[in-house]
């Protein structure tokens, strides 16, 4: 079973990072193994929180760019449908069930 407090920390890490950063710099700097640290990049990409980007052999991770996630995650639940749509940079369409938009 995964540590939650481990896995905040390893986010609040990559979060905290002004760049895409290496794996082995965030085990090194939290001073985890870098196989534990594996697994929990591993569960964050799942999620959904964090990606990472090849360079040659290695990955290096950073959070999701993704408006819509962020305005769900503050706590203003009267505001957080119109931050959420007026975040998109797209607009949004509205479709009917035969996919004609409305």
């Amino acid at each position: 079973m995964l540590d939650k407090a481990v896995e905040n920390m390893i986010f609040d890490f990559i979060a905290s990072s002004r760049e895409p950063i290496h794996s082995t710099e965030i085990a090194n700097a939290l001073g985890i193994n870098r196989v534990t640290t594996t697994k929990y990049l591993s569960v964050l990409h799942s999620r959904g929180l964090i990606e990472f980007k090849n360079l040659g052999m290695a990955k290096v991770w950073m959070l999701v760019e993704n408006p819509l996630l962020q305005a769900f995650e503050q706590n203003d639940m009267d505001n957080m449908t119109i931050q959420a749509f007026n975040s998109l940079a797209d607009g949004v369409c509205v479709l009917d069930r035969d996919l004609n938009i409305v």
